[in-house]
């Protein structure tokens, strides 16, 4: 076999090999490929606050998600027994509706034992325990990530949004961006003048797969908002969203 041959026939192998490779690469990444969502509420306070009634967006797009679904069908965890969760819809956007007798403020921490060199051990100290309620589902269908609203459920009605600098570390090449924004929320509960009830809600969906090693994409919507006790009414919680996140 003369030399072209020899090299006509590597040339040949090599480009089967590759396409081989890049078949069943494809293949493992389809067959393990996952799509979901997730919602958490993390509610936090400095002090005991009483009879607290708090309104905050859930993640939809224009109606109902595979997470109002599923917060209404009662598959919320972290819901302490005494809670009561109610789903309203309205014009504007999807709430959630959280009522409960009170939020316990903090756990007690045991003070240490004083140490060989000191006589002192210590002071106990107290430290907020947060009440998270969270759900998570699975879709059939691929999370749009790199921009979902209009198609994915993100936390809203939004107003003031505005594109910001992503000032996170990433890739050039990633398609990631960065917004901030406001959204209405309500609260209304009793507590002392000097006690602070902080709120937080996440939004995110993520398409994950297994390719040498767990990769995937996502999107992340997150509003928080701190009031000072006794409160009632509606305010604005502080959002930011990060869409773009991952591979590719």
């Amino acid at each position: 076999m003369d030399k072209k041959a020899i090299i006509s026939l590597i040339l040949v192998i090599v480009v089967i090999s590759a396409a081989l490779v890049y078949y069943e690469s494809n293949r493992i990444r389809q067959e393990s490929m996952a799509h979901s969502y997730r919602y958490t509420v993390q509610i936090e306070s400095t002090g005991p606050v009483h009879n607290p009634v708090i309104i905050v967006p859930i993640g939809s797009v224009n109606g109902p998600s595979l997470i109002v679904d599923a917060i209404e069908s009662g598959q919320m965890t972290g819901v302490p027994d005494d809670w009561n969760l109610t789903v309203i819809p309205t014009l504007d956007g999807i709430f959630l509706k959280i009522s409960a007798p009170r939020i316990i403020a903090s756990t007690p921490v045991t003070p240490l034992a004083a140490d060989e060199e000191s006589d002192q051990t210590e002071v106990p100290v107290n430290r907020p325990t947060p009440v998270v309620l969270g759900v998570r589902v699975d879709s059939e269908s691929a999370v749009e990530t790199i921009s979902p609203e209009g198609t994915e459920p993100v936390l809203g009605p939004r107003t003031k949004t505005t594109q910001v600098p992503c000032t996170f570390p990433h890739p050039d090449n990633m398609p990631v961006t960065c917004y901030t924004y406001t959204v209405p929320v309500y609260a209304d509960f009793g507590a002392s003048n000097h006690t602070r009830l902080s709120i937080q809600i996440e939004m995110e969906g993520e398409n994950t797969w297994w390719l040498g090693g767990w990769s995937g994409n996502s999107y992340h919507d997150r509003v928080h908002f701190t009031l000072i006790g006794p409160f009632s009414g509606w305010t604005t919680g502080e959002g930011t969203s990060v869409y773009g996140l991952g591979r590719y």
